[in-house]
This record gives C-alpha cells, sequence and structure tokens, in this order.
C-alpha cells in the first residue's frame, strides 16, 4: 500500500503536499508490491526552492522502479 505524509510545515506548505498527493493518487492507484507485505511511504520535502518534491521511500527497488516508471509516463 501507498501512504502519503502531507504535513511539511506552514498551512500553505501542507496545502501545496495535498494537491501533489491528489495528483500523484491518480497515477498510482491500484499499484502495490506482490513481493513485500510493508507500506510504501510517499514524503513531501522542500526543494530548496519553496517548492515540494515527493521523496518515496518504497517497501523494495522492484517497486520503486515501477513506480517511477509510471509517473514518467503521465
Amino acid at each position: 500500500m501507498i501512504k502519503y505524509k502531507t504535513q511539511v510545515g506552514s498551512k500553505h506548505m501542507n496545502q501545496e503536499a495535498r494537491e501533489l498527493r491528489d495528483a500523484m493518487k491518480r497515477n498510482l492507484t491500484g499499484m502495490h508490491c506482490r513481493k513485500c507485505k510493508t507500506d510504501t511511504i510517499v514524503s513531501f520535502v522542500d526543494d530548496g526552492y519553496n517548492h515540494l518534491k515527493p521523496e518515496i521511500k518504497a517497501c523494495c527497488p522492484g517497486f520503486e522502479q515501477r513506480i517511477g516508471q509510471r509517473m514518467q509516463s503521465e
């Protein structure tokens, strides 16, 4: 299962994180790892320019690669 951490700090940044989460959810709906039973965590971190970027901590490298491929195809 993919879980999203959208509490990043200020009210404005949390709103931006929720918007990014909603956009990602559309592409990642239904994805799960067939080998592992642990959760994949998507955290949103500041990129240094006051914008958020997703940081994916997948349960295994194979699932992280599948997520990356799905995100690039958007």
